[in-house]
């Protein structure tokens, strides 16, 4: 973590950012494990805490640099790069608990809202790798519900796959649009108008 942190002192290096975000995030899992019990690693709770801690780092930088055009901005992307999947793990392993078992509906579709949830929050920061992490516990998500409504083996594996690649197709293709119509959501002045800053058209 100091060396990380010295390189980015010294050479503003945006990459030294995601290896110091990792390197703290390491030390306050072994902290929690020492502790609290690695439970509440694995259980979610310290994983998703320290990924909202690195995305509202990510946030901060993002705030300097709302049209996406200055170093500012790879740093955040750094930070995005290393808050994602913190969040996601952390999420699932707060409503699916531990292990790998197959999740059953009702956890596969909570999971599911708040991936779609997730997603939206990153069309309206205008951060592709928000998306890029969740798409593997989006596919996961979704197979199991498509398994449990009579699908099986084979059909069900062709469908998601259609589902997740056609999701993939529609968003790379219209991701402009979708944000100006996510846009309208959120104010576009003070500080929510730069961290999620508007669609040129």
């Amino acid at each position: 973590a100091i060396a990380a942190g010295a390189i980015f002192w010294r050479f503003r290096l945006p990459f030294s950012l995601f290896l110091l975000a990792a390197s703290v995030a390491g030390l306050l899992y072994t902290l929690v494990a020492q502790t609290g019990g690695i439970s509440e690693i694995v259980g979610g709770a310290a994983m998703l805490g320290v990924g909202l801690g690195t995305l509202i780092c990510a946030v901060a930088f993002d705030m300097k640099d709302p049209t996406r055009s200055t170093r500012s901005s790879d740093h955040a992307f750094w930070l995005h790069m290393a808050a994602a999947p913190q969040i996601i793990f952390g999420v699932r392993g707060l409503v699916l608990g531990y292990g790998f078992q197959e999740a059953s509906t009702a956890d596969a579709t909570v999971m599911l809202s708040v991936l779609v949830a997730f997603g939206l929050i990153s069309l309206a920061l205008n951060r592709r790798a928000l998306i890029v992490s969740g798409l593997i516990t989006f596919a996961a998500a979704l197979w199991t519900l498509v398994n449990n409504s009579g699908w099986g083996g084979l059909n069900s594996l062709m469908l998601t796959a259609l589902l997740v690649g056609g999701a993939i197709v529609l968003l790379g293709g219209g991701w402009r649009t979708a944000r100006r119509f996510i846009l309208k959501l959120f104010p576009q002045q003070g500080a929510l108008g730069r961290i999620f800053p508007p669609e040129p058209a």
